[in-house]
């Protein structure tokens, strides 16, 4: 479940730039 949360960390910024767009 640990990987998870990195593996969404990792994916939430990305989004956030996606955005910032």
């Amino acid at each position: 479940q640990e990987e998870e949360r990195e593996r969404r960390d990792n994916y939430v910024p990305e989004v956030i730039s996606a955005l910032d767009q």
